[in-house]
């Protein structure tokens, strides 16, 4: 597993080279929780500072992307006034900027604030690489489900296709994590998911929030990554709930013209963000 890093060891010189005058820059940023309040908390951490000093390290380190992910779970009351807060926020970025929910997300609420904008789009090229943005969320439930629809849409999507790269990201993971708790309530048809990317070979890359936690792998040719929270922090490995000490943080990704993904996490430092490391749950 990749060991993020700090702005501290990685100069901003250093991490925005280009591996290839083709790539394509990439943020995932995750999970914010935000509340409708400003001083709004989770398990101790007021997720708007924690998402603020998240944001402006990527703007420091990673200046100029392609292309921003939302990745779900973006308010954690669902209201309108954390999406706005949001949006807002988010006008710092001059590319696209895509959002997608996740459980503890208001779909309609998300709709309505981002007006019938193009945040909520469903696929888009960028160079070489087609995406693929998906709906987990299953409302009334924690665990993520696609339904035949979505994974219908995914399909065509597939065989319409022209670009020799594809990434999907959705919010829930598609992969056991070896942690009790979490792969409960991960994407319920992962199996189906899995074996429709497995007829199409161009499919490099599964990106994922929803765990607050780093983890990067392989399978069968497919990249498999997630991103920390920029606000708390679940424990791997971990039967049941636990937090971890890690710090909020964000993902970088370099998208290569020739399928390959070079990747690296970056976490602020935590000085002064308060955490309930005892909670049971949230």
């Amino acid at each position: 597993m990749q060991t993020g890093k700090s702005a501290e060891t990685i100069g901003s010189r250093q991490r925005v080279n280009k591996p290839h005058p083709d790539s394509i820059s990439v943020l995932q940023i995750t999970d914010c929780h935000l509340r409708a309040e400003a001083d709004g908390v989770l398990l101790g951490m007021n997720t708007r500072e924690s998402f603020e000093r998240v944001l402006a390290m990527a703007l420091c380190e990673c200046p100029g992307p392609d292309l921003v992910l939302m990745s779900g779970d973006l308010a954690q009351d669902g209201s309108a006034e954390a999406y706005q807060y949001l949006q807002e926020a988010l006008k710092v970025f001059s590319c696209p900027v895509v959002w997608f929910p996740g459980n503890h997300d208001d779909l309609q609420t998300m709709k309505a604030v981002i007006d019938g904008g193009a945040e909520l789009t469903g696929d888009l090229v960028t160079g070489t690489w087609q995406w693929i943005f998906l709906d987990s969320s299953s409302p009334g439930h924690v665990h993520g489900r696609l339904g035949e629809a979505e994974m219908k849409r995914v399909e065509a999507v597939l065989d319409a296709n022209v670009q020799p790269n594809v990434a999907i990201a959705l919010h829930h993971h598609p992969v056991s994590l070896g942690s009790g708790w979490l792969d409960e309530i991960g994407l319920k048809d992962y199996r189906e998911l899995l074996a429709l990317v497995a007829r199409y070979p161009e499919v490099r890359l599964l990106l994922w929030g929803h765990v607050h936690q780093e983890y990067d792998d392989t399978q069968d040719k497919v990249r498999l990554l997630s991103t920390p929270s920029t606000c708390i922090q679940f424990k791997p490995g971990s039967a049941d709930f636990a937090v971890d000490t890690e710090a909020p943080g964000f993902r970088h990704l370099w998208m290569l013209p020739d399928g390959r993904v070079q990747t690296e996490v970056f976490r602020i430092d935590p000085k002064g963000l308060e955490i309930d490391m005892d909670s049971k749950g949230y």
